[in-house]
């Protein structure tokens, strides 16, 4: 995870760490009082894709309803669309030290913890086929994870689950 990879180079224990963050300063003094040179290069930016179950057709959320998804104001399917097949929404994700966790956690929550009925597996792949076999569930994966194997272009998405879309406005 994001999270143990850093923590084994402050330990001296490996010399090179790509994560979907930079260092802290906090971080990079460490590394300083260990005479190492800590430098950072952007490479590329990482996505995250909110999947859910094929079954499932409540495909559109906002993301002040996936905030409160995820800090446990909303526990529901009928809380987001009350004609909704579905009742308690199942939410998975792939490490609990995960990029994407802390992502929800820094960006998404701004700072409130998560909800404590959410739940981490111990991988995409993982997630990938937990939502791909549970109606109610809901994923957050990274996005390369759901790219369709069969289209080399990557502009289409596997059709083991549903992506969902997020908007910036409350949805009616």
């Amino acid at each position: 995870s994001e999270v143990d990879a850093i923590n084994l180079m402050l330990k001296d224990s490996i010399r090179l760490v790509i994560a979907a963050r930079d260092l802290t300063e906090g971080e990079k003094q460490g590394l300083r009082d260990k005479q190492l040179r800590p430098r950072s290069q952007k490479i590329a930016i990482d996505g995250i894709a909110l999947i859910i179950n094929k079954e499932n057709t409540d495909s559109l959320i906002s993301v002040s309803a996936l905030k409160k998804i995820m800090t446990g104001e909303i526990n529901s399917w009928k809380e987001l669309s009350p004609q909704s097949k579905y009742d308690k929404i199942s939410v998975v994700f792939d490490n609990p030290n995960s990029s994407t966790v802390r992502f929800i956690k820094d960006s998404i929550n701004r700072g409130e913890p998560l909800a404590q009925n959410l739940s981490a597996l111990e991988s995409n792949k993982a997630v990938l086929e937990y939502v791909s076999k549970t109606p109610n569930a809901m994923g957050l994966i990274g996005v390369n994870w759901i790219s369709n194997p069969n289209d080399s272009t990557n502009l289409s998405f596997t059709d083991k689950v549903r992506v969902m879309a997020v908007s910036k406005s409350d949805i009616p």
